[in-house]
């Protein structure tokens, strides 16, 4: 392996440097600092532990005790979201969540069945149960927190006592109070969920007798509405009803009149009234009753008989006597007869369509559209009944782009402008990397310049060698060596210098004033 010499590389690594300018020496020292700087933040950086989320959406409660378990352990730890979420080192995460658990941190929100765990056998039956309702509304009132939008939730319930010896017993209540997240509302969908949650989870409650509404003090289920309320649910139906025939119907004529030049509203009436009908029908299918039971008796008496007095009195006064003959019948007969009964119970859901009114806006510049053939059609896709007093609306007018096209035009200026943009960044970089090509090339040939690396031509005169004078054994290659030297001192041309001298000299001793030149240069190139 041949030996290195470090003097011959660091006289060579010191003429090199000397032959630097001033500005040179200058950014190679800021250079030199940048990176120390650069690396001692980057090793910081690596060396710092990375923080992860242990545990968030906490209450001050639960955050307040994880905190203090991590300072009683020794463990860093971080706060965010305004102290909602606490954060650990990444490795000390799943360790931290294992030990945290094990002493019932962070508590599930409110207590539920973990009270009834208190309990002995010495406990009153009125505390037990309260206990039992405690647990039963900390329970809902966790499962209510745990839909989407929800961000904490309170159940009251009153659940009356049972009495043996009362004819009418009370039924259960319940009332629900959500706290919605932020930026989050709730749907009538959730709202009905949250209602039949908590009915189905009480013994004996009614949806009916279920009522929730939301932090801001707004009912969004009030009792007998089976989990709608009755303003906002009926007008999110009945506006979502209007939206989806509308939409359909315009996406039926696109292919006709084509984009934009169709407009379609839908109002709607909706028949949110619950009903229950019960019919009777009496009749038989064959119009003949059937008998299911008959009772007949018949009588018959004949014979002969002397009248006795009568009691009537004659001509004399006195009563009458005679003799006859008489028969005597009697027949009776008692049917009962079967006598069909239908019995019909029907309930009405609520949501009914009773009054639909179409409106159709054509535009009149719309070419080959025929109104009838776009009536008869729009009629058969929304189902209009002209009994129920449907109505539709066919109309042409001009429609005003003058919007569209200014929206239209400016989206296509923002494209201009920002593929402009992007091509200045372009010419950007690349005059920055052209810049530092220039720079570089040029400190390179300044500092080969400064260490005497250029060649000079020399031009050996005639005769000045003795050839006999030199005693070597090599003089008679010097002979002919001699013989073709030139008769005269041959001066050979300077080469063409790529870049004239007093420009190097500028840009040595004024870098930053020539970065600003080529710079204006390339503003100027883009305007």
């Amino acid at each position: 392996m041949p030996k290195v010499d470090l003097s011959a590389i660091k006289d060579r690594v010191s003429r090199t440097f000397d032959g630097f300018t001033r500005g040179q020496k200058t950014m190679l020292a800021i250079a030199v600092a940048a990176v120390l700087v650069g690396g001692f933040l980057f090793t910081k950086w690596s060396s710092a532990p990375s923080y992860t989320a242990l545990f968030s959406n906490l209450s001050a409660k639960d955050a307040s005790e994880v905190t203090t378990q991590l300072t009683s352990k020794g463990v860093a730890y971080k706060l965010a979201d305004g102290g909602a979420t606490v954060m650990v080192p990444r490795a000390e995460v799943y360790q931290m969540r294992l030990d945290l658990s094990s002493q019932g941190l962070p508590s599930t929100g409110q207590p539920g069945y973990s009270l009834l765990d208190k309990q002995g056998i010495t406990t009153s039956e009125f505390r037990q149960r309260v206990d039992y309702q405690r647990a039963l509304e900390g329970e809902l009132a966790n499962t209510v927190g745990a839909i989407k939008g929800v961000s904490g939730a309170t159940v009251h319930l009153v659940i009356p006592k049972d009495d043996l010896f009362s004819k009418d017993s009370s039924k259960p209540t319940a009332s629900v109070l959500v706290q919605q997240s932020s930026g989050a509302t709730l749907t009538a969908g959730q709202v009905q969920a949250i209602v039949h949650l908590v009915a189905s989870s009480v013994e004996g409650l009614d949806p009916a007798d279920v009522t929730v509404a939301d932090g801001n003090g707004r009912v969004l289920s009030a009792p007998g509405e089976d989990g709608l309320a009755a303003g906002d649910a009926r007008t999110e139906q009945t506006t979502g009803f209007e939206n989806q025939l509308s939409g359909s119907i315009e996406e039926l004529l696109v292919p006709l009149v084509g984009e934009g030049h169709a407009v379609v509203k839908v109002k709607a009436a909706l028949d949110f009234d619950k009903r229950q009908t019960t019919s009777e029908t009496f009749g038989n299918a064959k119009g003949v009753a059937l008998a299911v039971n008959e009772a007949t008796s018949k009588e018959t008496y004949t014979g002969t008989g002397t009248n006795g007095a009568t009691g009537v009195l004659g001509p004399t006064g006195g009563p009458t006597t005679g003799t006859g003959q008489g028969d005597y019948n009697k027949e009776t007969a008692e049917r009962g007869f079967a006598v069909d009964k239908v019995t019909e119970q029907v309930q009405t859901a609520p949501g009914k369509v009773s009054r639909l009114t179409v409106a159709v806006l054509l535009d009149a510049g719309t070419k080959n559209v025929d109104r009838t053939a776009i009536t008869n059609l729009v009629s058969a896709a929304a189902g209009l009944d002209a009994n129920r007093g449907d109505t539709i609306e066919v109309s042409a007018l001009k429609f005003d782009t003058s919007a569209a096209d200014a929206a239209k035009q400016a989206l296509q200026g923002q494209q201009a402008t920002e593929r402009q943009s992007q091509l200045f960044a372009m010419l950007r970089t690349l005059g920055s990397l052209l810049i530092v090509a220039l720079v570089l090339l040029f400190a390179f040939r300044s500092a080969r310049k400064a260490t005497g690396y250029q060649r000079v031509p020399m031009a050996l005169p005639v005769g000045t060698i003795d050839v006999d004078s030199i005693e070597d054994p090599s003089a008679e290659f010097l002979d002919g060596a001699a013989e073709l030297l030139p008769p005269e001192p041959v001066a050979l041309a300077p080469a063409k210098e790529l870049v004239p001298s007093n420009l190097v000299d500028l840009i040595d001793s004024q870098p930053e004033d020539v970065a600003q030149m080529l710079r204006g240069w390339l503003s100027d190139r883009r305007t």
